[in-house]
């Protein structure tokens, strides 16, 4: 009985850490995503962004 229960909590905080491990991994690759397309954004000119260009068309 208390080795069920001892391998019971052990399996759940397995699981719990793989959760919180893909979080993070989700987390650092949205993150690194978003720094490149800053990174691009900061390296336009002015000259690269056409007049009159609605919001809807930049999706």
């Amino acid at each position: 009985m208390i080795i069920s229960i001892i391998t019971l909590v052990l399996v759940n905080g397995t699981m719990t850490a793989v959760d919180v491990l893909k979080i993070n991994r989700a987390k650092t690759v949205s993150s690194a995503v978003a720094s490149e397309k800053l990174e691009l954004i900061k390296c336009m000119d002015y000259e690269d962004i056409e007049p009159g260009v609605d919001s809807d068309d930049w999706v």
